[in-house]
């Protein structure tokens, strides 16, 4: 499969590279489809949260209230909105279900979860996780709750509309990005790996927000290698999905510095405009939405700016929490492990030797697909990228730092392997080569290895799977 080049002329090159773009994307959404055969509803981390979220971007709300909630067995004030009864209860019901092994056709059928509709009624329920997002990449989600909704149909089959609605967005978007810039052997690899599938698989934010990134990492490198060649409108519409993604995925707030890089080069007035727009943007965005949100479940000992200004007067403090958090081999593990998959609410780990096996063979996939020397124009963009992701992993834990850790802190909670997904994009995008890049060898080899460890990750995902949740897969089989 030839990856092409858009930047090539002729004919015979370009179609070339429409139909590699279309293939890649046409097999992940192949790849999602059929892992989200085997997952039952809302097994994908926090997304009970991500679909209410959803639901309330179909009435209008970009910002959540403060209402009187339970949350573990506490009453609390907490950041929601007005959730559809019959959606809360087929929420609530698969709720109580993390965590134990799969219970069946039967039960779920006796359980009549499955026969549960749209109410018209409304109650407070609160989702103080997606808070701090703006709602915009919930868009697919919400059209297909409020098709569901409209159509009468029942919450399983509109949530399931939702699901399938997500991967279809994912599809497009890695359609877009794939034709915009010749994707790395190393992003593709990424894309492939267990909790990547299963977050994309999911009606969750991730699967969404992760093919926004590859979207913006693509157009840039585009606007860097042709900066001539894109017009004001392009530079903007980029822009405005750089906001889109970083508004939901604060850590990626090192991304903003983009447009700014892409300036230096241009020394283009329109683009620093654009550039200073986004950031302003951003920030307005989240100093709304931080003042408006109440989460209770972590008991920081003072509030989220106080902790900023803390932290941002004493950088000391926090790298010294960061090194002791990262001289943790647990911890290491843990990031590693989540990193490659621990499916489910963080309780269905791989087999353990998997991990090992998929790492030693990406190393080495890795290796065999950058023995290639860039153009200096190339380099710059490299580092650029480089750099933006080594702030954003920094950014991970400074996020978490003031919005989860308690305090006094002696090391930083609620890190996941995953918040660390999009860093590594921009790390394949920059330092691997495109496959028509390298030799005729390197070639033949990275293309072998890359079918194999996409063949890998799918068989242990989808085994782990169907192992835990035999019933669903068999169910979805029958759908």
């Amino acid at each position: 499969m030839d990856f092409g080049h858009l930047s090539h002329t002729g004919t015979g090159r370009e179609g070339s590279s429409r139909k590699s773009a279309l293939f890649w994307a046409m097999l992940f959404l192949a790849l999602a489809s059929l892992v989200s055969l085997s997952i039952p509803p809302l097994r994908s981390p926090d997304e009970i949260d991500h679909i209410r979220r959803a639901y309330l971007l179909t009435r209008g709300t970009l910002i959540l209230k403060t209402g009187a909630s339970d949350i573990q067995g506490r009453a609390v004030q907490a950041s929601g909105g007005e959730i559809d009864t019959g959606l809360d209860n087929f929420l609530m019901y698969h709720l109580g279900q993390l965590g134990k092994p799969d219970a069946g056709l039967a039960h779920t059928k006796e359980s009549g979860v499955n026969q549960l509709r749209w109410s018209g009624q409304a109650a407070f329920r609160p989702a103080p996780g997606t808070s701090y997002y703006f709602p915009l990449l919930y868009a697919p989600q919400a059209a297909a709750l409020v098709i569901g909704e409209q159509l009468k149909l029942t919450i399983n089959d509109s949530y399931n509309l939702a699901r399938a609605f997500a991967i279809f967005a994912c599809f497009a978007l890695l359609g877009v990005a794939f034709l915009l810039h010749p994707v790395s052997l190393g992003a593709l690899a990424l894309l492939s790996l267990p909790m990547a599938m299963f977050q994309m698989a999911s009606a969750s934010l991730d699967g969404v927000s992760n093919a926004l990134a590859v979207v913006c990492i693509a157009m840039f490198l585009r606007i860097h290698s042709k900066p001539t060649l894109t017009s004001r409108g392009q530079f903007g519409l980029w822009c405005f999905g750089l906001w889109a993604l970083i508004s939901c995925r604060p850590h990626l707030f090192p991304m903003l510095g983009l447009p700014f890089i892409v300036y230096f080069h241009t020394r283009k007035r329109s683009q620093l405009a654009s550039g200073i727009c986004t950031l302003l943007a951003t920030l307005a965005w989240f100093w709304m939405a931080v003042g408006a949100t109440s989460d209770p479940r972590a008991q920081l000992g003072q509030s989220t700016s106080a902790l900023v200004q803390t932290y941002v007067g004493h950088p000391g403090e926090f790298f010294v929490l960061l090194w002791q958090t990262l001289d943790s081999a647990d911890n290491l593990k843990f990031y590693w492990q989540s990193f490659i998959g621990i499916l489910g609410w963080l309780e269905l780990p791989l087999p353990n030797w998997t991990y090992s096996f998929i790492s030693a063979t990406g190393v080495v996939l890795v290796l065999v697909a950058s023995w290639a020397k860039p153009a200096p124009a190339v380099c710059k963009a490299q580092w650029s990228l480089t750099a933006v992701a080594c702030a954003s992993v920094l950014l991970v834990f400074f996020a978490l730092l003031v919005t989860w850790t308690p305090h006094p802190a002696t090391m930083i909670s609620g890190v996941q392997g995953r918040y660390f997904f999009v860093p590594a994009l921009m790390l394949a995008y920059a330092w691997q080569h495109p496959r028509h890049e390298l030799g005729f060898w390197q070639q033949r080899i990275s293309g072998l290895g890359l079918w194999s460890f996409i063949a890998f990750n799918s068989v242990v995902l989808t085994s782990t799977l169907q192992q835990r949740y035999p019933s669903t897969w068999a169910a979805g089989l029958l759908r």
